[in-house]
C-alpha cells in the first residue's frame, strides 16, 4: 500500500458525525488495483494509526481514509 495521503479535516469530521449518529451511508472507495466499489453501510469504528486514519464499516471492512472516493455521492474534494 502506498504511503498515506491525508484527507481534508472536514472529511474526518463528516465521518465522525456519521459514526456518532449511527447513520448508514454510501461509501465509494478504491482498494489496491480494484475498480471503484460502492457500499452502503454503517461505520463501526473511526481511528488513527501510525500509517494513517482508518474507518471500519459493518461487516468488518477496514478502509484507510485516502482510499475513499466519495461519501453519500459527494467526492472528497467537496469537503476541501
Amino acid at each position: 500500500m502506498e504511503s498515506y495521503q491525508p484527507v481534508p479535516r472536514a472529511v474526518y469530521e463528516a465521518l465522525e458525525e456519521l459514526y456518532l449518529m449511527r447513520e448508514v451511508a454510501n461509501f465509494t472507495y478504491r482498494q489496491d488495483f480494484m475498480p471503484k466499489t460502492v457500499l452502503n453501510a454503517q461505520i463501526t469504528d473511526l481511528h488513527q494509526e501510525a500509517d494513517g486514519e482508518w474507518v471500519t464499516l459493518e461487516g468488518g471492512l477496514r478502509l484507510r481514509l485516502d482510499q475513499l472516493v466519495a461519501i453519500n455521492g459527494k467526492p472528497l474534494q467537496f469537503w476541501a
